[in-house]
């Protein structure tokens, strides 16, 4: 007798939830770098940290400093923030330009700190996995009420 397939949850794996948690803490950075709650055609406009383009939250990305390959900057909130497409995704991160944006937002000398933690070799489990999406579904709620 043949037993069908069971099919797994995303969340069964760590690969799944580590894209779990890739997809709530993007919408807490985008969510995150709204200009306080100004609203407008598409809803609350946030600014790219590198060209200054505002647009919908919805509409940009969280682009990341330090390579997402890292994983002890990949969640790390100053390593990410709010990026329009064209910055993020075709002109490679505008790498620089983030980094010089970053010391202008939390101090001189946070985007080198954030390069040499990235070299810091990093392990995560499941537990740890579980705790941020929770904690990023919080940080979500409370932004969202704050609006």
């Amino acid at each position: 007798m043949k037993f069908p397939k069971v099919k797994r949850c995303k969340a069964d794996t760590q690969k799944g939830m580590i894209q779990i948690l890739d997809k709530v803490f993007s919408e807490y950075i985008r969510r995150r770098d709204t200009n306080g709650g100004v609203y407008g055609m598409g809803g609350i406009l946030a600014q790219c940290i590198t060209c200054g383009k505002i647009m919908s939250w919805k509409e940009g990305d969280a682009g990341h400093f330090v390579s997402r390959n890292h994983l002890s900057t990949r969640w790390e909130e100053k390593n990410v923030n709010f990026q329009c497409p064209a910055c993020n995704r075709f002109k490679g991160g505008e790498q620089h330009l983030h980094g010089l944006a970053i010391d202008r937002k939390y101090g001189k000398g946070t985007a080198e700190q954030l390069q040499a933690i990235s070299r810091v070799p990093s392990k995560i489990d499941t537990i740890w996995l579980k705790h941020h999406i929770q904690l990023y579904r919080d940080k979500i709620k409370e932004l969202k009420q704050s609006c």
